[in-house]
């Protein structure tokens, strides 16, 4: 389905529930679905709680593949490329876990755990970075911030799905 918005053409995904530009035009931009009480959720079974995570990346790509890793893997998840805004986003929505890219053009990731967690904004939020830095810088950013820890950039899927659900395992029992 194709709709004119200006001098764009947006195409509508019903199945994916979002808009993308089309990318003969200015690029590919993502427009994430505001997420839903768990009690709204279709899909819920009375007895059924599916963590909610929030992924943040300036990057659309990286989040339309940890989208699909973490939703396969049984999460709800909701998306952000901008991280400006985040920490308000965060205690409207409190989602259980935020993977947070460190590298961002206007705020970095620590810096938006610092605000989250330092500030009280995202009581029982647990923040767990993902980027291409080096372990060891990542372990530091970790150690300064109170984050859960830290997930290196990887295509391996298994990889990351066995470090995020660790870290979120250490979550729940904290």
């Amino acid at each position: 389905m194709t709709q004119t918005n200006g001098s764009k053409r947006e195409f509508l995904n019903p199945w994916l529930k979002r808009k993308a530009i089309s990318p003969f035009y200015s690029g590919i931009v993502m427009q994430t679905v505001p997420p839903r009480a768990w009690s709204d959720h279709p899909d819920r079974q009375a007895s059924e709680h599916k963590p909610h995570v929030l992924v943040v990346d300036d990057d659309p790509i990286v989040l339309e593949v940890i989208r699909d890793r973490l939703e396969s893997a049984g999460y709800d998840v909701s998306t952000r490329s901008e991280e400006l805004g985040t920490s308000a986003w965060i205690a409207v929505n409190k989602p259980d876990i935020v993977l947070l890219d460190v590298m961002m053009p206007a705020l970095r990731g620590n810096e938006i755990a610092s605000l989250v967690l330092r500030r009280g904004v995202g009581d029982g939020v647990g923040i767990i970075f993902h980027s291409s830095k080096s372990p060891d810088e990542l372990e530091e950013l970790v150690q300064r911030s109170g984050a859960l820890g830290a997930i290196c950039k990887t295509g391996d899927e298994r990889s990351f799905l066995r470090q995020f659900k660790s870290l979120a395992a250490r979550h729940r029992r904290s």
